[in-house]
């Protein structure tokens, strides 16, 4: 048996933004992003559809987004609860997040955790005061950081309306939202 202490391990587990928080490890930059200030939020049609689902539930919902980050430009590609069952808002579950984490990481190679989401059926979420609190609880609850937004998703007259936003250095930050259709 030798004493020698191998130089680098053969493969190494990327560490997550969600095995991040499952770990306690302290929070760092978003690891895909070039080093780039956030500003824009894509979402794709699917996860359009999926916060479109969410919101014909009669009761708010909230939930984790995953995709990708390329510099300024955060895609959004999947919307899923954060603890199934659960009625309490922002409310996550740490195993589960990891499961969805290990498996988009899977289906989609670089993608991660990127953020929250909540739903503002009635649309009262998105007025200026109370997007600015939604974005302070869900900030609290460490479902999203400056690198990682809160997308509220609501209806106003009709018609779906996504708002994106993060809260940084105390201050809540808003962000622009396109969509394939173009914005909301």
């Amino acid at each position: 048996m030798s004493n020698a202490r191998p130089e680098s391990l053969p493969w190494t587990l990327p560490l997550t933004r969600a095995h991040r928080r499952a770990l306690s490890v302290l929070p760092i930059r978003y690891p895909h992003a070039e080093p780039a200030d956030l500003k824009v939020v894509h979402v794709t049609p699917d996860a359009v559809a999926a916060l479109r689902a969410a919101l014909a539930r009669p009761v708010p919902a909230t939930g984790v987004l995953f995709g990708l980050r390329a510099g300024g430009q955060l895609t959004v590609q999947g919307v899923h609860v954060a603890h199934p069952g659960s009625t309490r808002a922002f409310d996550l579950d740490d195993a589960y997040l990891l499961g969805l984490a290990d498996a988009w990481g899977q289906a989609q190679p670089g993608s991660d955790w990127v953020g929250g989401w909540v739903t503002a059926p009635d649309g009262d979420g998105l007025a200026p005061g109370a997007l600015d609190a939604l974005a302070r609880q869900a900030a609290t609850a460490g479902l999203t950081d400056h690198d990682a937004p809160l997308l509220v998703a609501g209806w106003i007259d009709g018609h779906l309306t996504l708002q994106a936003a993060t809260l940084s250095f105390g201050r809540v930050q808003t962000f622009p939202v396109t969509t394939d259709s173009g914005t909301p």
